[in-house]
């Protein structure tokens, strides 16, 4: 299970004189370094690594409607859509829970209805090209639909995770998740490199 420091207010002079001077990426890059990965005792995380511990902070500070979850043992489940390292980094990160609940890792490559269960998809680059698809199986399944390629939040889907020179920064299409039912933290629009 992995442990986090709590979220820490800075004081809003401190946060504008930030905003001026760096951009939205490096902000993000910043809050996941310094935050995040010291608490996981990880010297080098890899690009998958940092990718499941942003996804799993995204889970911190969104909501899910009641009705998602059947009771209050359900399990907490994330597919992972095509060809991608993103499980794997879940496993080694011996991450095994999300919002208290057990967390169920699955490696998709057929779409079928049961991708509607999840509370995350994860849409890998290699499967850009069935965007459309993807997107309309899962209409109005409550999901938090996460990927990593251009154009991706700008499509439809609600987090777009973005590699540049090394840092990982994302978007956000909060008018997606809204229509789905999700809502994301103010705390994480705040970091985000551009929200729709």
């Amino acid at each position: 299970m992995l442990y986090f420091i709590p979220h820490i207010e800075f004081p809003l002079v401190r946060v504008r004189t930030l905003w001026r001077k760096t951009s939205h990426l490096i902000l993000s890059s910043f809050f996941i370094v310094i935050f995040l990965v010291p608490s996981l005792g990880i010297a080098s995380p890899t690009e998958y690594e940092l990718k499941a511990i942003f996804i799993e902070r995204f889970a911190q500070f969104t909501e899910w409607p009641p009705n998602k979850f059947e009771n209050n043992l359900s399990p907490f489940i994330i597919s992972v859509i095509g060809d991608s390292p993103l499980k794997q980094a879940f496993e080694s990160l011996k991450v095994d829970s999300f919002q208290n609940r057990k967390l169920i890792l699955k490696q998709i490559f057929v779409l079928d209805q049961n991708l509607q269960k999840s509370h995350i998809v994860f849409i890998s680059a290699s499967e850009s090209y069935r965007l459309k698809e993807i997107l309309s199986l899962l209409s109005g399944s409550k999901v938090l639909i996460i990927g990593e390629f251009e154009g991706f939040a700008e499509s439809g889907g609600m987090i777009n995770l973005i590699l540049n020179n090394n840092k990982i920064g994302f978007e956000v299409n909060n008018r997606r998740a809204k229509a789905g039912e999700i809502f994301i933290s103010s705390k994480v629009l705040r970091l985000a490199k551009k929200v729709y």
